[in-house]
């Protein structure tokens, strides 16, 4: 179990909370010794700021939807949680960051650790797994749990992966590139070699770019079919059968979390 994951269990266990829906996450930032502060922040969802006796975390004003808002708060949490006392006092992003190897390499710990909490603390993997077992993948689940836990669609889908209920890959697309790609150990394929490019011509995410990541699907259309070879390369003689394909697109930023299986 990684430490993220732990110190979420922990602190569930030390304020004696079941279900985080229950405290006010707010609450909770307050009860375990820090400040909250609304503010525009630009692109930056949020950040925490150390000081000898207070901490204080900052949650950009300006993020619409109330699942990205607590996903914020709760990686803050967990920077309070895990990292209190560290030598990087800003979450956010600063040009001294990006010149010392050494801090960039303990900051990116410090933030897969940071979501790791996150994504425990708001939806408990026990809880979790009751609420998506038995039922069909696809948008319309993510939404609902999205819906159940109070969190943005992106983390439903991180946390449904972690789970292994069902076999599905999700590629990372920023600014119109593939930066990383995961796939569950029970979905058969080869990833074509995609990362650092353009997504595939015929896939769904690509015809989000060409559409300057306006909705072009909505409600029942979500799920898109696509061939196996649109992502996935084909052995000799196997034939091309059909996935689907459903993109969780936000413009402000030109992302995209692609996530694809099989039909």
């Amino acid at each position: 179990m990684n430490k993220g994951k732990q110190a979420a269990i922990r602190l569930r266990e030390e304020i004696g909370l079941e279900d985080p829906n229950d405290i006010p996450i707010e609450d909770v930032v307050i009860g375990r010794g820090g400040i909250l502060q609304y503010k525009s922040m630009g692109k930056i969802d949020g950040r925490i700021v150390y000081g000898k006796k207070v901490c204080t975390i900052f949650i950009n004003s300006d993020i619409q939807y109330e699942g990205r808002r607590r996903f914020a708060i709760a990686h803050e949490l967990g920077h309070l949680e895990m990292h209190r006392g560290s030598l990087i006092h800003d979450d956010g992003a600063s040009l001294e960051w990006f010149n010392n190897a050494e801090t960039q390499l303990k900051k990116g710990i410090q933030e897969y650790e940071a979501n790791q909490f996150a994504t425990e603390y708001l939806m408990p993997s026990s809880i979790f797994h009751a609420e998506a077992t038995g039922k069909i993948f696809g948008p319309d689940l993510i939404k609902q749990l999205a819906e159940r836990f109070l969190t943005s669609l992106t983390s439903v889908v991180f946390k449904y992966f972690e789970t292994d209920l069902h076999p599905i890959a999700i590629f990372h697309i920023f600014n119109g590139k593939v930066r990383y790609w995961k796939k569950s150990d029970d979905l058969r394929v080869w990833i074509k070699d995609i990362t650092r490019l353009s997504p595939p011509e015929d896939s769904v995410a690509m015809e989000y770019i060409n559409a300057d990541y306006e909705p072009i699907y909505r409600a029942n259309d979500l799920r898109q079919e696509i061939s196996k070879s649109t992502y996935f390369n084909l052995k000799d003689y196997e034939d091309d059968t059909e996935f689907y394909e459903y993109c969780i697109v936000t413009k402000a930023y030109k992302n995209i979390l692609s996530v694809v299986w099989e039909k």
